[in-house]
């Protein structure tokens, strides 16, 4: 997946995967999350909002299962 930078105090960089519907959110502190089953119109709007941050926290962060992600 390609990643997108944010402008977002709490989301450095973001990745989507329309094929799995998984969404990728890099965190400012370095927690890599994937979040399953998000339909593609949620990660436009979350691109397209002014606020990636508040987005987040209102339509993902509760709405969506995810796991942590360990680079290597």
């Amino acid at each position: 997946m390609d990643r997108i930078s944010v402008k977002s105090k709490s989301i450095k960089s973001v990745a989507y995967e329309p094929m799995y519907f998984a969404l990728e959110i890099e965190f400012i502190g370095g927690e890599l999350r994937q979040y399953n089953d998000v339909p593609e119109f949620v990660y436009w709007d979350f691109i397209d909002a002014p606020s990636q941050g508040t987005y987040f926290k209102m339509h993902i962060e509760k709405e969506f299962k995810f796991v942590e992600i360990k680079e290597v």
